[in-house]
């Protein structure tokens, strides 16, 4: 299972690719669930239902400012990783370098104790701005551990659980996994 964020980009490629292999996804929206964002994703969210996923939104009102609206991704980004067993970070730039709301997600994870991942490759993106939130993530000890996503970790992923979607019994909620 997918947990992502319905945005243009690695977002919508990890849903398509899980539809693609008959998993189901969960979109985490920004939006109401009747005004999908971003628009030209309407159709990827009706499949998303269609096929036996979700869309998530805390939202029943329009944002009343601008500030309110950007908030709100940073809300949703939280979600992604309250509901996943591990967050992975595809590419990210560095606050300030270029607009990924990423980082909030992976702060998110970080503050709920979910394993995150990067794909990061130092030979091939050390000087490439999109994985400079990666490079961050792997090089500094004080973002906490993040470990770089290798063919193994796919396995090690679907083991683990999340303490927040386990049941009192001590059963537990399907499989997750955030795609960023």
């Amino acid at each position: 299972m997918i947990v992502s964020g319905l945005a243009l980009g690695c977002d919508e490629m990890a849903h398509k690719a899980c539809l693609e292999s008959n998993g189901k996804t969960i979109a985490t929206l920004p939006s109401q669930l009747y005004k999908i964002h971003p628009a030209q994703n309407r159709g990827l969210a009706e499949e998303i239902v269609n096929k036996g996923g979700l869309l998530i939104s805390e939202y029943y009102k329009d944002a009343i400012s601008k500030n309110e609206t950007i908030n709100r991704f940073v809300e949703r980004d939280r979600l992604q990783a309250m509901f996943s067993k591990a967050v992975i970070l595809i590419a990210s730039y560095r606050k300030g370098e270029g607009d990924s709301g990423s980082r909030h997600a992976m702060e998110a994870a970080r503050k709920y104790e979910i394993k995150r991942y990067v794909m990061y490759n130092s030979k091939t993106d050390r000087d490439n701005k999109q994985f400079g939130l990666n490079r961050d993530l792997v090089d500094n000890e004080d973002m906490g551990q993040v470990k770089i996503l290798q063919t193994s970790s796919i396995d090690h992923i679907k083991s683990l659980e999340n303490p927040n979607l386990s049941l009192k019994t001590g059963s537990y909620i399907g499989e997750q996994l955030t795609i960023l």
